[in-house]
């Protein structure tokens, strides 16, 4: 089987799903996701829930995603390795068929030395891999963010703070994308969790914007 051939295969196993049902209807709308604490157990890498969300199936794309994140004492960690200390751990996001090839999502990870969250953009645009920080925040103090992504490139904004890649995200221009919302938090990174942590997020927006 051929490479070309793979992904056609994966979009449209990812059509048939209930998901693909479940975003039938009118191309662009507004819907509030809704309200959650993810929560990454120790050991773990992948918090709970995750999930998929608001396939779109469109050869143009143009996509933003809305939330505001805080985090409590749980997050005050130290990897084994301190070097580690310094990996984006990720939350919520967009994606294509393939995440290490076009992704977007907001970077985290716990500063001891300043007791701060960092808050930051991670993304892989074309297989290529970019990072950088935004802001940092106080421990139980709320983040605006917003994140995007479109056939140009893809950015993320904390608190009016920027950071966007453009080029081309080398997609087939002759069949439509799968694009779908990252419901998910993810912690590392080389470590795992080393204890239990809670992350909150509200006001879940995912707003699909027409291109015509």
């Amino acid at each position: 089987m051929t490479r070309t051939v793979r992904p056609l295969l994966a979009l449209l196993l990812l059509a048939a799903t209930p998901l693909a049902a479940a975003a039938a209807g009118p191309p662009c709308s507004n819907d509030n996701i809704d309200a959650r604490t993810f929560v990454i157990k120790r050991g773990k890498h992948d918090g709970k829930p995750k999930g998929i969300k608001k396939l779109q199936l469109k050869r143009d794309f143009d996509r933003t995603l809305h939330f505001q994140v805080r985090f409590d004492a749980s997050v005050r960690y130290a990897t084994q390795d301190p070097q580690n200390q310094w990996d984006w751990n990720k939350l919520m996001g967009f994606t294509t068929y393939l995440i290490h090839k076009n992704s977007v999502r907001l970077g985290w990870r716990y500063n001891p030395k300043t007791d701060l969250v960092e808050l930051g953009y991670y993304g892989y645009l074309a297989k290529v891999r970019s990072s950088k920080q935004l802001d940092a925040i106080a421990i139980g103090e709320w983040a605006d963010v917003e994140l995007g992504m479109d056939t140009e490139g893809m950015y993320v904004t904390v608190n009016g703070v920027s950071h966007s890649e453009t080029g081309d995200l080398d997609l087939p221009s002759w069949l439509p994308v799968g694009t779908v919302v990252l419901s998910t938090v993810y912690f590392g990174g080389d470590e795992t969790a080393p204890q239990s942590i809670n992350v909150e997020v509200r006001g879940i927006v995912a707003d699909e914007r027409c291109v015509r």
